[in-house]
């Protein structure tokens, strides 16, 4: 195992001027914004003390909606602005969290908030852009492959003496040079349909470093072999491809036959996703859809299909859905991606779970608890099986009395990659839960008891699903 280290970011701005304090109080009225006013917003929030910085973030936003222009010349201005932002915070206050709330933050909402946090993130990650992108320069598959190499083959773990050294939350080189090619900033308030993940939480897939990796070394050996079968054209889809749709750019990059449909939900990540495809000249031989991939019909069969809309245990995400639309649609000799899944279970002693004295691994945001359990095997899942419940029996007599959880994980097969338990969010074990929040808690009396049994159809996530 590896060791974390970070780089602290830089602060948040200053506390709003009274202009910033009106507009926000006119965006909770019904009539809100105008586009122009929300312009001036982010304006006076990202750069409260700039008005040129200020003038030409309101430009790129009103030129977003289509609602202005804005000159290549006005672009690099405004991020050579920002990396000097960035660059003069880093000297001046290498320790502050740019997440720091002033107290006009606390007086928002959750999802107010929420959006102020990712609109924050991604100013600061647009200001490291800038900075960085000299460093840029070249073939973009030869920068991706040096990427891919220099990206982590195992989670590092970490324990209490060490949590100091667990790195922050922030974005991973292949996420700012992918997204370097976005030229208008999100809309961070985002109301994403059901079954989408939001343009930041798509971003920020990238940040689960093991599990791009091994799907991206998935990518380049089934690229090659349909390569060398000899076919004229492969043709792919990527389905759910975010807003930074790396899996269809990469394997464009591999090979010039690729074809690809890359599908999206979520409109706002399509259409950063179609900024992203264009900057990177690709957008002849990458189509990206906004579109559901339970339901989307390709118009030839294909040889390539990848999709990495999933969770583990195959809860929460519609993969199953997407490939029993899909597989059918992928002729006999082609590839899809995951290969395999295998779904595990096992009862977490609540002590070894909540033990201060635990082992912890980080995926970008978010800590887990590592435990030394013995995963069974429950069920398993290839493209194109027909699988409509997932039924678990868990037999409780081999186990000392107290309290537990039933923990459900993953591997997943991608190609001749493979992600191990703990090594990814799609590999990270959930718990069976009362209520979304409550974890549910078996007490074991060391005696005959009946067995755990636990039944969710594929997509649902584990709230009350134990009998």
């Amino acid at each position: 195992m590896t060791e974390g280290t970070f780089d602290n970011l830089p602060s948040q701005p200053k506390a709003p001027n009274p202009r910033l304090l009106e507009l926000n109080a006119k965006a909770k009225s019904p009539d809100g914004l105008t586009p122009h006013e929300e312009g001036e917003r982010r304006g006076l929030f990202a750069h409260p003390d700039q008005p040129e910085a200020q003038r030409l973030l309101q430009k790129e936003y009103l030129s977003s909606l289509g609602l202005g222009e804005m000159s290549d010349k006005e672009r690099e201005r405004l991020r050579a602005i920002r990396a000097e932002n960035y660059a003069r915070r880093q000297r001046e206050e290498p320790q502050i969290e740019p997440t720091r709330r002033t107290e006009e933050d606390r007086d928002m909402s959750g999802d107010q908030a929420q959006a102020r946090s990712h609109e924050l993130q991604l100013l600061y990650t647009q200001a490291k852009l800038a900075a960085l992108k000299e460093h840029w320069q070249g073939d973009p598959k030869t920068i991706i492959d040096h990427m891919i190499d220099d990206m982590p083959d195992d989670v590092t773990v970490y324990t209490m003496d060490t949590l100091a050294r667990m790195p922050k939350d922030e974005p991973k080189p292949l996420e700012l040079y992918l997204l370097s090619h976005a030229r208008t900033l999100p809309d961070f308030t985002d109301g994403k349909p059901e079954g989408a993940l939001s343009v930041m939480e798509s971003m920020r897939c990238l940040r689960d470093e093991v599990r791009t990796k091994k799907f991206l070394l998935g990518i380049r050996e089934a690229i090659a072999n349909l390569d060398a079968s000899g076919v004229d054209v492969i043709r792919m889809c990527n389905a759910g491809t975010g807003a930074i749709p790396i899996l269809a750019i990469y394997a464009a990059l591999c090979s010039d036959k690729v074809k690809c449909d890359a599908l999206e939900l979520n409109p706002n990540a399509a259409q950063i996703a179609h900024e992203v495809v264009k900057e990177f000249g690709l957008q002849d031989r990458i189509h990206v859809r906004q579109a559901d991939a339970t339901k989307f019909e390709p118009d030839e069969p294909l040889d390539f299909l990848v999709s990495e809309t999933m969770h583990s245990g195959l809860t929460a995400e519609p993969i199953v859905q997407i490939l029993s639309n899909l597989q059918p649609h992928v002729k006999d000799s082609g590839i899809t991606l995951p290969s395999r899944v295998n779904i595990q279970a096992s009862l977490v002693s609540l002590a070894d779970y909540a033990s201060p004295n635990g082992k912890f691994v980080k995926i970008y945001g978010d800590m887990h608890p590592l435990t030394d359990q013995d995963w069974q095997e429950v069920a398993s899942y290839s493209p194109g099986d027909n699988l409509d419940e997932i039924s678990i029996t868990i037999p409780t007599g081999d186990k000392p009395k107290g309290n537990y959880m039933v923990g459900i994980t993953s591997t997943v097969d991608v190609g001749t990659q493979h992600i191990a338990p703990y090594q990814s969010l799609i590999t990270m074990p959930q718990y069976v839960r009362d209520t979304k929040s409550d974890p549910r808690i078996f007490t074991l009396t060391g005696n005959a008891q009946d067995p755990i049994n636990v039944k969710y159809r594929p997509g649902e996530t584990l709230e009350g699903k134990a009998a």
